[in-house]
């Protein structure tokens, strides 16, 4: 059971949601199968799928117990992987905590027009590598100048 977050998506709780979902759709198939048919031993069926149910919850159970507490959120939460982007650039403190969105994926940030605005002032800087903490801040400049 590992989580895939596709950026795309809605987010952790979607593969939460497809996760439960899948478990009981086994049991509305199973159902749809031994009553049409007319299945012998349907019971056993069930009872094999309860078991893989329950084996599965537990290892969800223990998998979400032994992750790190502040991992546990994105299995339940609808942020989209742009919507964290453009998050953790508005809540950047530093210069390089918000360069670091470039090294996700263009599709993430670059219809943002603060961090295109940021990156034409800050360009010279990051292409020739000059660019440090104690930098002075530069002024945002639009796509017009």
């Amino acid at each position: 059971m590992v989580h895939m977050h596709n950026t795309a998506e809605l987010g952790g709780f979607y593969w939460t949601a497809g996760q439960i979902f899948g478990q009981v759709s086994i049991h509305i198939i199973l159902s749809y199968y031994v009553d049409t048919f007319k299945v012998k031993n349907g019971s056993d069926w069930l009872a094999l799928v309860i078991g893989l149910n329950l084996v599965w919850l537990f290892c969800a159970i223990g998998f979400l117990r032994t992750i790190e507490r502040e991992y546990v959120k994105n299995f339940f939460w609808l942020m989209t992987g742009s919507h964290a982007i453009v998050q953790s650039f508005k809540e950047a403190k530093t210069e390089s905590q918000r360069g670091e969105i470039f090294t996700t994926d263009e599709s993430l940030w670059k219809e943002i027009r603060e961090v295109a605005n940021w990156m034409l002032a800050e360009y010279e800087y990051f292409d020739a590598g000059k660019r440090t903490e104690g930098a002075k801040q530069r002024p945002y400049i639009t796509a017009a100048q």
